[in-house]
């Protein structure tokens, strides 16, 4: 609150602290002092519990803005707490999966990866750095089209849990903590062979530093956004984030395939988590009544001569 500019907007920041901080200890608003907002152990909270409070908001608040008001400001105070050092940084993604805001209206926080875009991001990959990083970058930009996998699971995947004989990798380090397997698609193969090869098959982090390949030790999750944020900017795919490769993988597979399925693919526990990631818009909502099948009439009621029309010309009834 502190670092809030004096007077009217750290007040009015103060204000949506405590206000968010009653909601979530469910307490009378305006019966908290600042005292004891300060002394929250905010850094403590679990994903569990931020997912308990962003419904909680959700059924107490029918705007969206004060929806996003009010979580935005508990994602402020955690981001803080990471910047000291209190929550680490496996955690604070944890949480912000939970503690998500969706736009009112057309969305400026989501971006999704046309096919085009993706091959800059790879085109990109593929040039910059030495061999191993163009190996290993290419390799895990094509890991994120095509899996769904999260930053914390691409930095927690190991090399043993790699199955060469079924093109799979078991993911152990989830955010539900269920074992979850992704399944290759069958172009992203050899870029991950070629990793490989370059990597060696010492056990360990399938992704490792490329300064430091001895330690064979897992990528933190800033490393592998910083490279994410690096070729993105060098191939000038702006406005995107790592985890825009989740969303984009669920949408693509939305047109096609049903929803539980997806849910499944992505390892959510509800199809509703499925359905916030979908970011289709009015393109595919034309698209789809489109496929619908109705008669064609040459004309409507009689014909000039006072006559009943005669009926369908082409079609099928739905």
């Amino acid at each position: 609150m502190d670092r809030c500019k004096p007077g009217p907007s750290r007040d009015h920041f103060r204000t949506k602290v405590r206000r968010s901080y009653e909601l979530m200890a469910n307490v009378t608003l305006g019966s908290m002092t600042m005292d004891e907002v300060r002394a929250v152990p905010i850094h403590h909270l679990t994903a569990r519990q931020a997912g308990a409070f962003r419904r909680l908001v959700y059924s107490r608040y029918e705007s969206q803005s004060t929806r996003n008001d009010m979580i935005s400001v508990i994602r402020r105070v955690l981001q803080q707490c990471r910047n000291v050092e209190l929550l680490s940084v496996e955690r604070l993604d944890l949480l912000f999966d939970e503690l998500y805001t969706v736009a009112p209206g057309a969305s400026t926080q989501r971006r999704r990866l046309s096919p085009a875009d993706v091959e800059r991001l790879l085109r990109c990959a593929s040039t910059m750095g030495t061999e191993r990083a163009r190996a290993r970058n290419t390799a895990m930009i094509a890991l994120f089209c095509t899996s769904g996998i999260r930053s914390i699971e691409m930095s927690q995947a190991r090399l043993a849990d790699w199955n060469r004989e079924d093109e799979s990798i078991l993911l152990r380090f989830t955010k539900n903590k269920r074992d979850h397997r992704i399944y290759l698609h069958p172009d992203v193969v050899p870029y991950l062979e070629e990793w490989l090869r370059l990597r060696g098959t010492h056990p360990g982090a399938l992704f490792t530093s490329l300064t430091q390949p001895a330690r064979y030790g897992p990528l933190s999750t800033e490393t592998i956004q910083e490279m994410i944020r690096s070729r993105a900017e060098e191939a000038g795919v702006t406005g995107f984030r790592s985890h825009d490769f989740r969303r984009s993988f669920v949408t693509q597979l939305l047109r096609q395939n049903d929803a539980v399925l997806v849910s499944r693919l992505v390892n959510h526990a509800k199809v509703q988590s499925t359905m916030i990631y979908d970011l289709r818009g009015a393109d595919e909502e034309r698209e789809a009544i489109s496929t619908l099948a109705i008669p064609v009439f040459d004309s409507l009621g009689t014909d000039t001569d006072g006559s009943p029309s005669e009926g369908p010309q082409s079609g099928t009834a739905a």
